[in-house]
């Protein structure tokens, strides 16, 4: 068994799920913001369209690596670190288009990409194995 995925097939799934999840943000930024895309977000000084912007960038490099590691999504270990990486690598890439630079940002970043993205990734593997099962 292959550990690295070579199907484009496979890298479309990772481009599907991790552009469904852009949608899904951006359609929730849109949302709050009432519509209005062009006015700054005080908060975090960006208007929401460069928020958006910022989400479908990550996407378009995350959701390849989703579909190069997807045989890894097989174990269970395996679906928790593939979740781990695109957990901080999401997370990594909003912070460099907010401006965050620091090293303190990054290990943050890994923290909660390791909580919530391995975490995420055990959760659809349970998931998918009680489908099966």
């Amino acid at each position: 068994m292959r550990l690295i995925s070579r199907s484009s097939r496979d890298w479309l799934w990772g481009l599907g799920w991790a552009f469904g999840y852009a949608l899904l943000y951006s359609a929730w930024v849109a949302f709050v913001s009432g519509g209005d895309l062009t006015r700054p977000i005080e908060s975090i000084d960006q208007t929401p369209q460069q928020v958006i912007t910022t989400y479908f960038a990550v996407a378009a490099v995350v959701g390849p690596v989703l579909g190069l590691f997807r045989p890894f999504l097989s174990f269970r270990l395996g679906a928790f670190l593939v979740g781990s990486l695109i957990g901080f690598a999401t997370y990594a890439g909003v912070g460099l288009s907010m401006g965050y630079a620091d090293r303190t940002y990054y290990i943050i970043a890994a923290v909660i990409g390791v909580i919530v993205g391995g975490g995420l990734g055990v959760v659809f593997y349970d998931r998918e194995r009680s489908k099966a099962g």
